[in-house]
């Protein structure tokens, strides 16, 4: 075998017709067929030895080392025998790109291992094969952001039904639980208001709280649109604020230019268009809630919705225990709301709303940042907290108030409200449902697509 040529092309005996075939004469050397390619002397086979990394390759007695021919059949190895290496300076093969896997020559056997036979290892370091290009890659754990595979998806469906089934039962024992409690809350007033002793307290404190001798009667028709005005601000506040609060990602932004009337010295901050539209709304709540409060206070109105009495509380009591019973106390709204409407309205108008105005600007860009003792007093961790409550409160006032409106004389009530009558008609109601449906789209309206001209008057909109 030639040393120095390519030995995948090197012809070699057929060593199995040697094995077998008997010598000529005694002393007789098998005889050798000179390599194809080389040129020169024969020379006598070298030495099996070891590239680096590979294991020696130790021929069975008396074997002579076989070099594979094109259609030479592939040798057997024998029992205790090691795997053949490459001969020396062939290069280790390594999986390229496109290479094609190395076939045996035609007729050739495919070579067992024997028994006992050694595994070819390593060498010290070995490098760790790559894989060319369109080679299957192994299978790896999912990594996070991955799509999830077939196999995750069985359990993901599983844990999202489970969790939608927990939700669901809690939801039904809330429920179950509030209806309860409501029955127990009615059955409790109707045993109290049965008392002797308490249905004279109850003619003693009616629910209705003496108000000022100069106290205006009616709701003006100023009153009816402020009341409409606040309605529609209030309702899309809580949806721009929840909005705001939940959103995983903004489908859009807003950046105030900082060329038109309001210009500032720092560089306009980037906000989300749901931000953008809560802020909006909150200006115009506070400056119709500023001309509100002017109006309220110029005109005595004020006197209709502020305690001026300390028999407020009893009367209050008293109000809520009929409520209680589903016996309504007398209603006169056109002239004097009952005590616990008082206290409902006075803290309404004069307790949520501040807080409300006061948490949402330590929420803001607005705050001084730099005001360390302020900052601390009123952290804004507390001030977020104090907001959800606040936002709590109105929406809990906002059912109830809707839900007593319609059942104690709604076309009445409506009237009052909406069109600044004291009769019995349908001219309330009809305004009503107009400014219900004005709400309704609003509520709609509140997107990106509808949102984003207007918005791009006073900024720039980006997605």
């Amino acid at each position: 075998m030639s040393t120095t040529g390519d030995s995948s092309t090197t012809a070699a005996p057929n060593t199995a017709r040697d094995a077998s075939t008997p010598a000529s004469g005694p002393g007789t050397a098998p005889r050798a067929e000179p390599n194809a390619r080389s040129e020169g002397p024969l020379r006598p086979p070298p030495k099996p030895h070891s590239n680096s990394g590979t294991a020696n390759a130790t021929l069975g007695t008396g074997m002579a080392k076989p070099a594979l021919g094109l259609g030479a059949a592939n040798p057997t190895l024998g029992t205790g025998t090691a795997t053949p290496t490459l001969g020396l300076g062939a290069a280790k093969p390594t999986l390229g790109s496109n290479m094609a896997k190395p076939t045996l020559g035609p007729g050739a056997a495919k070579p067992t291992l024997g028994s006992n036979m050694a595994k070819p290892t390593l060498g010290p370091g070995p490098a760790k094969p790559t894989l060319g290009p369109g080679a299957i890659k192994p299978l790896m754990k999912a990594s996070a952001g991955s799509a999830p595979s077939a196999t995750d998806a069985p359990l993901s469906v599983a844990r999202v039904r489970e969790t939608g089934i927990r939700q669901w039962v809690r939801s039904a024992i809330a429920a179950i639980t509030a209806v309860v409690v409501l029955a127990l809350v009615v059955l409790g007033a109707q045993w109290l208001r049965a008392l002797p002793s308490v249905q004279a307290w109850l003619v003693e404190y009616s629910g209705h709280s003496e108000l000022p001798d100069n106290t205006p009667t009616g709701v003006p028709a100023w009153l009816g649109w402020q009341h409409f005005l606040n309605a529609f601000f209030i309702v899309l506040i809580i949806r721009s604020g929840w909005m705001v609060r939940t959103a995983n990602r903004p489908e859009a932004y807003w950046i105030r230019t900082n060329t038109g009337m309001i210009r500032t010295k720092n560089t306009p901050k980037r906000m989300s268009l749901d931000l953008w539209l809560h802020l909006s709304l909150d200006a115009l709540w506070v400056l119709n809630g500023i001309v509100f409060y002017i109006i309220l206070f110029a005109t005595g109105q004020w006197m209709r919705i502020v305690p001026t009495s300390w028999d407020v509380i009893p009367n209050a009591v008293s109000s809520a225990l009929q409520y209680a019973s589903l016996n309504w106390p007398p209603e006169n709204g056109w002239i004097n709301y009952n005590a616990l409407q008082v206290l409902a309205y006075f803290a309404v108008v004069f307790v949520a709303a501040p807080l409300a105005v006061i948490s949402g600007l330590r929420m803001s860009a607005a705050w001084p940042k730099n005001a360390e003792q302020l900052n601390k007093a009123y952290p804004v961790e507390a001030a977020r907290a104090l907001h959800v409550r606040v936002m709590l409160f109105f929406v809990a006032f906002v059912i109830v108030h809707v839900v007593l409106v319609l059942t104690t004389g709604a076309l009445l009530n409506l009237n009052h409200m909406y069109a600044a009558q004291d009769a019995q008609s349908w001219t309330g109601f009809w305004i009503f449902v107009v400014s219900v449906a004005v709400m309704v789209a609003a509520w709609f309206l509140a997107r990106p697509a509808f949102l984003s001209p207007i918005a791009s008057l006073v900024g720039k909109v980006s997605r």
